[in-house]
């Protein structure tokens, strides 16, 4: 049986009106890089965003850029409402 946790976990993240967001960067098949985010709103912005929960990318591919695209292709599809 599956944690109660793990449920949670799963079905804030693959529903289909998840608050959260997962963006992956992969290289020869392997995920190098991780991306969580919350949805938000902005009332000063009047639209929505994106929180920043957990940024990750491996050791030998920091200095690559990786962060930041994953946090541009993150932003993108959470501004657009695209997974």
């Amino acid at each position: 049986m599956m944690p109660i946790f793990e449920l949670r976990r799963r079905a804030a993240a693959f529903a289909a009106n998840a608050i959260v967001s997962l963006t992956v960067a992969e290289k020869d098949g392997a995920v190098i890089g991780a991306l969580v985010g919350a949805t938000t709103y902005s009332t000063w912005r009047a639209g929505r965003g994106l929180y920043v929960v957990d940024l990750f990318v491996e050791t030998g591919h920091r200095g690559d850029r990786i962060g930041e695209r994953l946090f541009l292709r993150g932003s993108l599809s959470d501004a657009t409402g695209n997974g």
